[in-house]
């Protein structure tokens, strides 16, 4: 079974590729976010594990689902509530263009990271591998990329 995740340059590259095309005009296919909130959830979980802060609570998940959601190719569910309401965030137009940077910026940043004793703990999928990480990683970013046809 080939896995993708953001340690592997090619996937890496067409997931840079796929943030890089979105634009203000891309629709969402599901969902309440708008493509700025989009990219500012997006670039947030990135940058909480890569600047090693911590995530906000969650309800943990058991590990059957941490199983399924990281390693098995099924795709993960549309509109499955998070920590923090993306929908919340008010983003003006003009930050459309540093909030997809961020979000390129923090696939190029998964491409060399390795977890270290600062990684914060997933809120709902508990410890997680170097592996897992970077599977996660992979996983959120594909998921909201194919909200917006990307």
């Amino acid at each position: 079974m080939n896995v993708k995740t953001l340690a592997q340059p090619q996937v890496r590259r067409i997931v840079h590729e796929r943030a890089g095309s979105l634009t203000l005009e891309s629709q969402r296919r599901w969902g309440q976010m708008t493509i700025l909130q989009m990219l500012r959830h997006l670039s947030g979980a990135m940058e909480i594990v890569l600047e090693e802060r911590e995530f906000p609570s969650m309800r943990p998940l058991s590990g059957l689902v941490k199983f399924v959601a990281l390693k098995t190719p099924l795709p993960w569910p549309k509109g499955v509530p998070t920590s923090r309401d993306p929908k919340a965030a008010d983003i003006p137009v003009e930050d459309f263009g540093l909030w997809r940077d961020r979000v390129l910026s923090g696939i190029d940043g998964f491409g060399t990271w390795s977890k270290s004793e600062g990684t914060p703990t997933h809120p709902a999928f508990g410890d997680l591998s170097t592996w897992e990480w970077q599977r996660w990683a992979y996983l959120h970013a594909d998921h909201h990329l194919r909200q917006f046809s990307a």
